[in-house]
């Protein structure tokens, strides 16, 4: 019960400064046709499986089975985020999931270059008023 699932795009690992242990992150691809593929925290791994590495295992929850692509490396709890016990999948599948219900969607941006932030800051303002 307490284990999140997040649907996410290819960058969030790197946004969030993960890394993969075993396997690999997800591709353009996976994400752009929502394939049902996932990669699970450490502790999540930890409790379905004696053998860490559980690339191409599958796992099922709320009624749809994924094949695990990837296991995070522990990286322990930071502050509400508790990596080592969620799941992310591709975002589209978690749109698809969620049938209806309310979703909470979060965007976090990331640049190379600090003195570009006023222009970054403007692109993703026009972004976003394009979407809502």
């Amino acid at each position: 019960p307490n284990v999140r699932i997040q649907g996410v795009n290819e960058n969030y690992i790197f946004l969030k400064d993960l890394n993969v242990e075993y396997g690999r992150n997800f591709s353009t691809l996976e994400i752009q046709y929502g394939s049902k593929v996932a990669i699970i925290g450490s502790k999540v791994a930890s409790s379905l499986s004696d053998n860490p590495n559980m690339v191409n295992e599958e796992i099922s929850f709320k009624g749809a089975k994924f094949r695990v692509i990837g296991v995070l490396k522990e990286k322990g709890q930071l502050a509400e985020d508790n990596f080592d016990n969620m799941v992310i999948i591709p975002i589209l599948v978690a749109n698809q999931m969620a049938s209806g219900r309310g979703l909470d969607y979060y965007l976090t941006v990331a640049i190379k270059d600090p003195s570009q932030m006023e222009l970054a800051m403007g692109e993703a303002t026009g972004i976003m008023r394009n979407i809502r």
